[in-house]
């Protein structure tokens, strides 16, 4: 029965026509954070079609809502990009024309401007996000655009200088040592799992057997003895890496902050207070009733309401 089950299930699966999600669900994060933490404006991508190697970019500003939830106390927040798959790397972050590669402390109703250097590495259509990852919260995703890779990821190459002066490409760099302490790990794991299932029964060897019903059951030295060799092997093996000269260079310790003044305050003349607000599911509308003040010397029209990545404009927009 559980294999007609299981063939039933995987002609089911078969049949049905499954595409990819194209979207990452940042419309499903819960309304407090997508209204009262992160506001994002003025974003721009380009180019919208690129070549492998070749460098595009991500930039915009962000304000921090006066109004930030208190289940988010910590606003250390590093910039980073949101992708479904590493189809560009991110040479670069700027904030403020800042290099910002370590989280820092944010301010509360102010705003920042950014750019993020993005590397073409996969082929392909991708939803670019940019992101800002929230300590304690996790990630805030911004608004997204589609970018496209033309060009052969066997092309792509991330040169990479060391503290020796030594060149790498981080693609290619130590990739047969990788696939050789996996497959050591693989290795370790099966005869861990040879060590321990039971042999046939017997209950000569008492110290090594347990009961199983009405036998006893034992492991046999021969197979106890591989099993022990490689447990005690190759941990010690992985620590002569550390012995080595290339290994015992200084490294940089990240644990520093990246301290960013917000954007200047620019002169507002213009004081809202909103006395009631509500919103339409099913039409999709937002009514708001609200109390302007001007005490500047032009006047003002409202035309566009922006929260949450929804955008409510009126007439006047």
């Amino acid at each position: 029965m559980l294999g007609l089950y299981g063939m039933a299930t995987l002609a089911m699966t078969l049949g049905l026509d499954i595409t990819p999600a194209a979207a990452h669900g940042e419309r499903s994060q819960e309304p407090f954070l997508r209204m009262r933490t992160i506001q994002w404006y003025d974003m721009k991508w380009g180019p919208e079609t690129t070549k492998v190697n070749d460098l595009a970019s991500m930039s915009g500003k962000f304000h921090l809502a006066e109004d930030w939830p208190r289940a988010l106390a910590n606003r250390d927040a590093p910039l980073q990009r949101r992708q479904p798959k590493p189809g560009v790397r991110a040479p670069e972050h700027q904030t403020q024309r800042r290099a910002t590669m370590i989280s820092g402390p944010l301010e509360i109703g102010r705003d920042y401007a950014f750019e993020v250097k993005l590397k073409a590495r996969i082929p392909g259509r991708h939803h670019m996000h940019a992101m800002v990852n929230i300590k304690d919260a996790g990630p805030i995703a911004g608004p997204a655009a589609w970018m496209n890779i033309t060009g052969s990821w066997d092309d792509f190459t991330n040169p990479v200088k060391l503290l020796t002066g030594e060149t790498i490409d981080t693609e290619t760099f130590n990739f047969s040592n990788g696939i050789f302490w996996h497959a050591r790990g693989w290795d370790l794991a099966s005869s861990g799992l040879a060590t321990t299932l039971p042999g046939p029964c017997s209950c000569r060897a008492a110290a090594y057997c347990w009961p199983t019903g009405m036998t006893c059951c034992s492991i046999r030295w021969t197979r106890r003895l591989p099993g022990s060799a490689d447990t005690h092997l190759w941990p010690g093996l992985g620590r002569l890496p550390l012995h080595r000269n290339q290994a015992s260079l200084h490294r940089a310790i990240q644990a520093g902050e990246s301290k960013v003044q917000p954007l200047p305050v620019k002169p507002n003349p213009i004081a809202i207070k909103v006395t009631h607000a509500n919103y339409d599911v099913p039409g999709r509308a937002l009514r708001v009733t609200m109390m302007i003040t001007n005490s500047g010397d032009s006047a003002y029209r409202i035309g566009e309401f922006t929260t949450a990545g929804v955008r409510f404009i009126n007439k006047v927009a």
